[in-house]
């Protein structure tokens, strides 16, 4: 793991799915590491996801955006605002 994105990684919560679901990667942790190549379809799957993050996961992919990759293009989307 990078060093730039290891401190805003720190937060993660716990992967395990509930109520002993399948383990299942966050949307905001998988948005995290999309945001560093901005191809295509990583935009596409940033704009079809955030709609649909929690006050919490937006808060905290915001707060991670801002922390890696300073001055970043999602950091202007409504969704995270």
């Amino acid at each position: 793991m990078s060093a730039e994105i290891a401190p805003a990684v720190a937060e993660m919560r716990d992967f395990s799915g509930p109520w002993g679901m399948a383990p299942y990667l966050a949307p905001e942790i998988v948005l995290l590491y999309k945001a560093k190549s901005l191809t295509p379809r990583d935009t596409a799957d940033f704009e079809a996801v955030v709609p649909r993050l929690d006050p919490g996961q937006s808060a905290w992919l915001r707060r991670a955006l801002a922390q890696t990759t300073v001055g970043h293009p999602w950091l202007t989307s409504p969704h995270l605002l």
